[in-house]
């Protein structure tokens, strides 16, 4: 097991059933960025959570509310995503 230089980035040369195996370092961590977009899908997937009037903020009930700001932070978090995970611009 070693390490190699290429122009796509660090390779580690690890053992597996099959023989060696190479595996970018810089791609593996930028699908670990992925595990962010779980975040909105968790935090409204069981209703029943949030599904309540009170507190109200500006008059919206909780339910309503907590949605929006879910829509607010999920766009965060895509943009993060996205940010983290694109492509250097090659010239």
């Amino acid at each position: 097991m070693g390490k190699t230089h290429s122009s796509l980035g660090t390779l580690t040369t690890a053992q597996d059933d099959y023989g060696p195996v190479e595996r970018n370092l810089p791609q593996m961590n930028r699908r670990l960025w992925y595990w962010l977009l779980v975040i909105p899908f968790a935090a409204t997937l069981v209703p029943p959570i949030y599904a309540r009037r009170a507190p109200e903020f500006l008059g919206f009930p909780f339910f309503y509310w907590y949605q929006i700001v879910w829509i607010v932070l999920s766009a965060l978090i895509v943009w993060i995503v996205y940010a983290a995970t694109r492509e250097p611009e090659r010239e």
